[in-house]
């Protein structure tokens, strides 16, 4: 009982320890991204991971996991029993085995596919969701409602498809196991038969007693391990938003600017280029120019000049492709973020 006790709380408090390390990790990750992947990510993205996909890391996989050793420790212990009572068995075993094998491969690969589906599909929920309620005030001014209401059901019955489906599978498991484990029990009765007078009664009442509930074991073994599997999913989709690019370091102490900087508010771009994406065009492109200290200077152009991608150049929201920002005669590009962004201010245009 105490070597129990003590195995789960092991167990369980070091999933709760690798949980909250991904957790710690994630929020550092989102919070240190650059401004590109908010533009590109919609907001839904973000709540989905930090809400379904994060409650799945904290509460399933751990039990999951137990329940697959525990049907794995009982499915081994009932192969081996069948086998000492009766060593015919193993014959029909081997062709039990890969029965299992093929059933559990097929399943668990469609499985694995519909809970990705599940995933994706309740972004766009949330996402639809949110957006509703804060443009609530304008579709009740255009009377819009039942668009809205008739658009939220299409997406609830989106994302619960590929949920019917993962239990049609279910379904069709179960089925599929359940012929095959009546496979097991026959052949069982089949071996304790022929071996009538060479084994004990008792021995032959145990081993069909343990191959009847043989088939449970498998089923529920092949079930547990496809839900890990899917639970992977989520820590899958978390990674993925881990490994996203992030900002420079918001202190560099080698390159750290006087206490006072910038005392006198020169600005000078000197061939600089930047886009907001690899594959995206340049927006501002070979920029030269300078802005003596106490010099009002004007920007003016067009929709998309680069008016705004110019003031997000200072801030290092967007970084240099080539040439390089001086503000002060410190070059932007070499300091950290903190010591950029804490000491020098922009009024965003009206």
């Amino acid at each position: 009982m105490v070597i129990t006790l003590l195995r789960e709380g092991v167990l369980f408090g070091g999933s709760l320890a690798a949980s909250r390390k991904i957790h710690q990790r994630l929020m550092e990750s989102i919070t240190h991204a650059q401004f590109r992947f908010f533009d590109i990510t919609p907001l839904g993205q973000i709540m989905n991971r930090f809400s379904k996909d994060v409650e799945q890391v904290d509460q399933e996989i751990a039990p999951v996991a137990v329940g697959v050793i525990h049907c794995m420790a009982s499915i081994l212990t009932v192969v081996v029993l069948i086998s000492v009572i009766t060593p015919g068995f193993l014959i029909a075993g081997v062709f039990i085995s890969a029965l299992y094998f093929i059933i559990g491969k097929f399943y668990i690969n469609s499985s694995r596919d519909l809970k990705r589906l599940e995933s994706v599909q309740r972004t766009p929920l949330y996402q639809l969701f949110g957006e509703t309620l804060s443009g609530m005030t304008t579709i009740r001014a255009y009377g819009d409602e039942r668009r809205f209401l008739r658009d939220n059901l299409n997406r609830v019955n989106t994302h619960s498809r590929p949920f019917i489906y993962l239990w049609a599978a279910n379904r069709w498991l179960a089925f599929r196991v359940d012929v095959t484990g009546a496979l097991v029990s026959f052949f069982t009765g089949v071996f304790v038969l022929l071996s009538v007078g060479r084994i004990d009664a008792g021995a032959a009442g145990l081993a069909m007693t343990y191959a009847v509930t043989f088939t449970e074991n498998v089923l529920w073994f092949v079930r547990l391990y496809s839900a890990n599997e899917q639970n992977m999913n989520s820590v899958e989709r978390i990674k993925e938003f881990i490994d996203v690019e992030q900002e420079a370091k918001p202190i560099i102490p080698e390159n750290r600017p006087a206490a006072n900087w910038p005392s006198k508010g020169s600005v000078e771009f000197i061939g600089y280029s930047t886009r907001y994406r690899k594959d995206f065009d340049f927006v501002l492109k070979h920029l030269t120019f300078k802005i003596l200290p106490g010099e009002k200077v004007g920007i003016v152009g067009r929709t998309g000049a680069g008016k705004s991608s110019l003031a997000l150049a200072l801030f290092r929201a967007l970084e240099a492709e080539e040439g390089k920002i001086l503000v002060d005669d410190v070059d932007i590009g070499l300091i950290g973020l903190q010591d950029l962004r804490e000491n020098i201010v922009m009024v965003p245009q009206g």
